[in-house]
């Protein structure tokens, strides 16, 4: 517990995930309804942060303000991700291509957000006052804990299997290919058509990074 209570709390997605499994490590080995309290709600956290940080990927310093705001409502995270790309799976598979074009050491799995959503429903229930004892803290037959645990362990395995290293941030990109990716998040072009593009303009992208024309953004 001393390692929990006296690590520097960080604040990315998988500080909080690692930190929920830590939680819930104590919570197992003490039956300890309060640790496992924390640990969903550190899995909560490491859910909507996770959101959080894709959505500032495609966003500038300058509209870090509004970018707070937004995430701070209720279900925030997902109406800032709406605002910011039009299509976050197909922004995410450009940065990809992107990435892999130019053999890049970065990449970005899609999460799925109906799964995400489900799940933060779910944990939220544990992170508000439990009103009735003998259905949740002092449940006989321990369902309320069974099912904590498993939310927990369900979300760290999920974002586990999630890469997540690195991106582009629009307003960095250089005009022509600004233009390629518009059209192909309007569904003007296909992903074939991208990389067709994106492949034939790779010495020109290699010249004008040295310009920092293009963001990679690490985690």
């Amino acid at each position: 517990m001393d390692e929990i209570l006296n690590s520097k709390r960080l604040v990315t997605s998988y500080w909080h995930r690692d930190q929920s499994k830590k939680l819930l490590d104590f919570a197992l080995k003490n039956d300890s309804a309060n640790a496992l309290i924390y640990a969903t709600l550190e899995s909560r956290i490491a859910l909507e942060r996770y959101v959080f940080e894709i959505s500032i990927l495609t966003k500038s310093k300058e509209s870090i303000n509004e970018i707070v705001k937004i995430a701070s409502k209720k279900n925030g995270v997902f109406e800032l991700l709406k605002k910011t790309t039009t299509d976050y799976k197909k922004h995410i598979n450009f940065c990809n291509i992107i990435f892999e074009i130019h053999k890049l050491p970065y990449k970005i799995d899609t999460p799925n957000l109906k799964i995400f959503k489900r799940l933060i429903t779910k944990l939220s229930k544990y992170c508000h006052p439990q009103y009735i004892p003998e259905e949740s803290v002092d449940s006989v037959n321990r369902e309320w804990f069974i099912k904590g645990v498993a939310l927990v362990n369900e979300t760290t395995e999920i974002l586990n299997t999630l890469i997540f290293n690195g991106g582009i941030d629009i307003n960095s990109m250089v005009e022509d290919i600004k233009e390629i990716y518009y059209k192909y998040i309007n569904g003007d072009i296909t992903e074939k058509t991208v990389r067709f593009r994106l492949d034939i303009m790779g010495p020109i992208i290699n010249i004008r990074k040295s310009r920092n024309s293009l963001k990679y953004i690490d985690r």
